[in-house]
């Protein structure tokens, strides 16, 4: 029954089929980025972790973040500037 219904396919309908505007070491690329922006989230603090969220994911200025974490707004400032330079660091270090 198996053997009925494979299907050969090229190589490049796989690529089609994930975008049609990248390539699939595109696609590699990104991942493997992103795979090492995460292991980057998971070794900060919890506190710098949720200052990274707000800042990116929740598109929140530093101003609200520090009101919302009962935090100084130039802590909050230095914070994201220390995490953006380990995360620029540790993507480096891949060459990626």
């Amino acid at each position: 029954k198996y053997r009925k219904q494979k299907q050969n396919l090229n190589i490049d309908d796989y690529e089609n089929f994930f975008s049609n505007d990248k390539t699939l070491e595109e696609i590699y690329e990104e991942k493997a980025k992103m795979q090492i922006l995460q292991k980057g989230l998971d070794s900060l603090k919890d506190n710098d972790k949720k200052i990274f969220r707000l800042f990116y994911y929740g598109n929140k200025k530093t101003k609200e973040i520090a009101r919302e974490l009962n935090m100084n707004e130039i802590t909050v400032r230095s914070r994201l500037h220390r995490i953006k330079k380990q995360i620029k660091k540790d993507l480096e270090f891949w060459r990626i």
